[in-house]
């Protein structure tokens, strides 16, 4: 599929896209009665409320102004992805780019990126916040498209997925995704994405747990404001990894929008990804583990992978 069109970055200030995504948008889960089956305290809420909770996946519109809000501090990997492109100016694809947590780094280092992302709210959100950024910075591309079908019709120096997002595929998925990012490098590029490692010894003294934390975000000087519970429910023997954050929003008239968004993503072993980016024609050339992070019982690995050597390829990526 090709996702090619360019989406124009137009300074929106957060609080008019967040008032736009009050509405019905095209989410991309939308409402998830499903989702009562689920473990833990996502599960408990659901039946709690009923039909009076609205469900979505954490990618809809509204929920990726709240991801914008709950990850837009988070310098997680940052530093790691800048020493790994170096100081040369590069050509940048980014995967999954979201609100722009890695894009505005990357720019502001001088790097020419290509963001493409999946949910136009995200894109929105990036290019207002470019368009804030102002001059002083690299040149950006939108492309609103999917990570694991793309053909932008161009190849990079690199290619990066950061966010573990990788954990958001299934096999198929990530096998599309892996085969379109050595279509898109140079000869001499790299795919830079994180991953998240689950230490064993950990995970099977506690096969099964939660973790949760609790965030408020007052409205300023008036009444009014947001409490954000977000909950992590693992299962570490069946690979299993879900993310909900139930939002509590009060108006300044004390009226209270209850909403729960959640996500599923995977954990995955190393191991396994270094036999499916071979499979893809992808080398793993270094490992890194980001800093940062408050759990014990993981890792966040870097991996920078290179193109395989090709006997059928010339050094300018052709087949002779």
């Amino acid at each position: 599929m090709s996702a090619e069109a360019a989406v124009e970055a137009t300074a929106v200030t957060a609080t008019e896209l967040a008032t736009q995504a009050t509405g019905p948008g095209p989410d991309r889960a939308g409402s998830d009665r499903a989702g009562s089956d689920r473990p833990g305290t996502a599960g408990a809420l659901i039946r709690m409320f009923g039909d009076a909770l609205a469900v979505e996946d954490i990618y809809s519109e509204r929920g990726s102004v709240l991801y914008d809000l709950l990850g837009g501090e988070d310098q997680q990997e940052i530093t790691e992805l800048l020493s790994a492109l170096g100081g040369t100016r590069r050509s940048v694809l980014e995967l999954a780019a979201g609100s722009g947590r890695l894009t505005l780094p990357l720019l502001r280092h001088g790097h020419e990126v290509v963001a493409l992302e999946k949910s136009p709210m995200m894109l929105r959100l990036l290019g207002a916040k470019a368009a804030a950024a102002g001059q002083g910075a690299g040149p950006l591309t939108l492309v609103e498209g999917d990570m694991s079908r793309f053909d932008l019709g161009r190849r990079f120096d690199a290619v990066v997925l950061g966010a573990t997002s990788v954990s958001l595929l299934d096999a198929a998925g990530r096998a599309a995704m892996f085969g379109a990012v050595r279509r898109h490098l140079t000869p001499t590029g790299m795919f830079l994405f994180s991953t998240l490692q689950m230490r064993r010894g950990q995970m099977l003294a506690q096969p099964v747990r939660e973790n949760t934390h609790v965030l408020t975000v007052p409205a300023g000087d008036g009444p009014g404001g947001s409490m954000v519970v977000l909950v992590e429910w693992i299962d570490g023997p069946g690979q299993q990894r879900l993310i909900s954050a139930f939002r509590s929003e009060v108006d300044p008239a004390g009226t209270v929008d209850h909403r729960l968004f959640t996500s599923e993503v995977r954990l995955l072993d190393v191991a396994d990804l270094e036999r499916e980016l071979a499979a893809a024609g992808l080398t793993v050339a270094g490992r890194e583990q980001i800093a940062g992070g408050r759990e014990p019982d993981r890792s966040t690995l870097l991996l920078r992978c290179v193109p395989s050597p090709d006997p059928d390829q010339d050094q300018d990526g052709a087949r002779s």
